[in-house]
């Protein structure tokens, strides 16, 4: 029996593949090499999220379809989220841009994980207890 969850998580990984699928062809990893199980690499997202023209627009679908995926998980798993509500993906993605621009060692790893620390550094917990005095329920 499919849940609402699972619904809802199934519409919000549709919804990443499609924001990803909309990013400019020439920017796009290879399909064959996503095919053999080869990850989105953080050279690539460091090349996206560096430029300052429309190839932006693959970084801002990485890093939302990353967020989407995360939060209905979030659900799953019970870990911990503090991104608040009124973050854009635009200012999601301006974090994870900095991030990757201003540490070139981690460009050779992953993008997932390369936005998971960027987004930690810029919203993570530790920051929404600093910022609001509150603790995480």
């Amino acid at each position: 029996m499919v849940t609402v969850k699972k619904r809802r998580l199934a519409g919000k990984v549709l919804a990443a593949a499609l924001l990803l699928a909309a990013a400019p062809a020439h920017a796009q990893p290879d399909p064959r090499t996503l095919a053999a199980g080869v990850t989105y690499p953080g050279a690539a997202l460091h090349a996206a999220c560096s430029a300052r023209d429309s190839r932006f627009r693959e970084c801002r679908a990485y890093v939302a379809g990353w967020v989407d995926v995360m939060r209905a998980g979030h659900h799953f798993t019970g870990a911990q989220w503090c991104l608040p509500a009124n973050a854009s993906y635009d200012e999601m993605a301006e974090a994870v841009a900095y991030y990757v621009t201003s540490r070139p060692a981690v460009r050779s790893g992953l993008a997932a994980d390369i936005v998971a620390d960027a987004l930690d550094g810029a919203y993570g917990c530790h920051v929404y207890r600093q910022q609001t005095g509150a603790r995480r329920r």
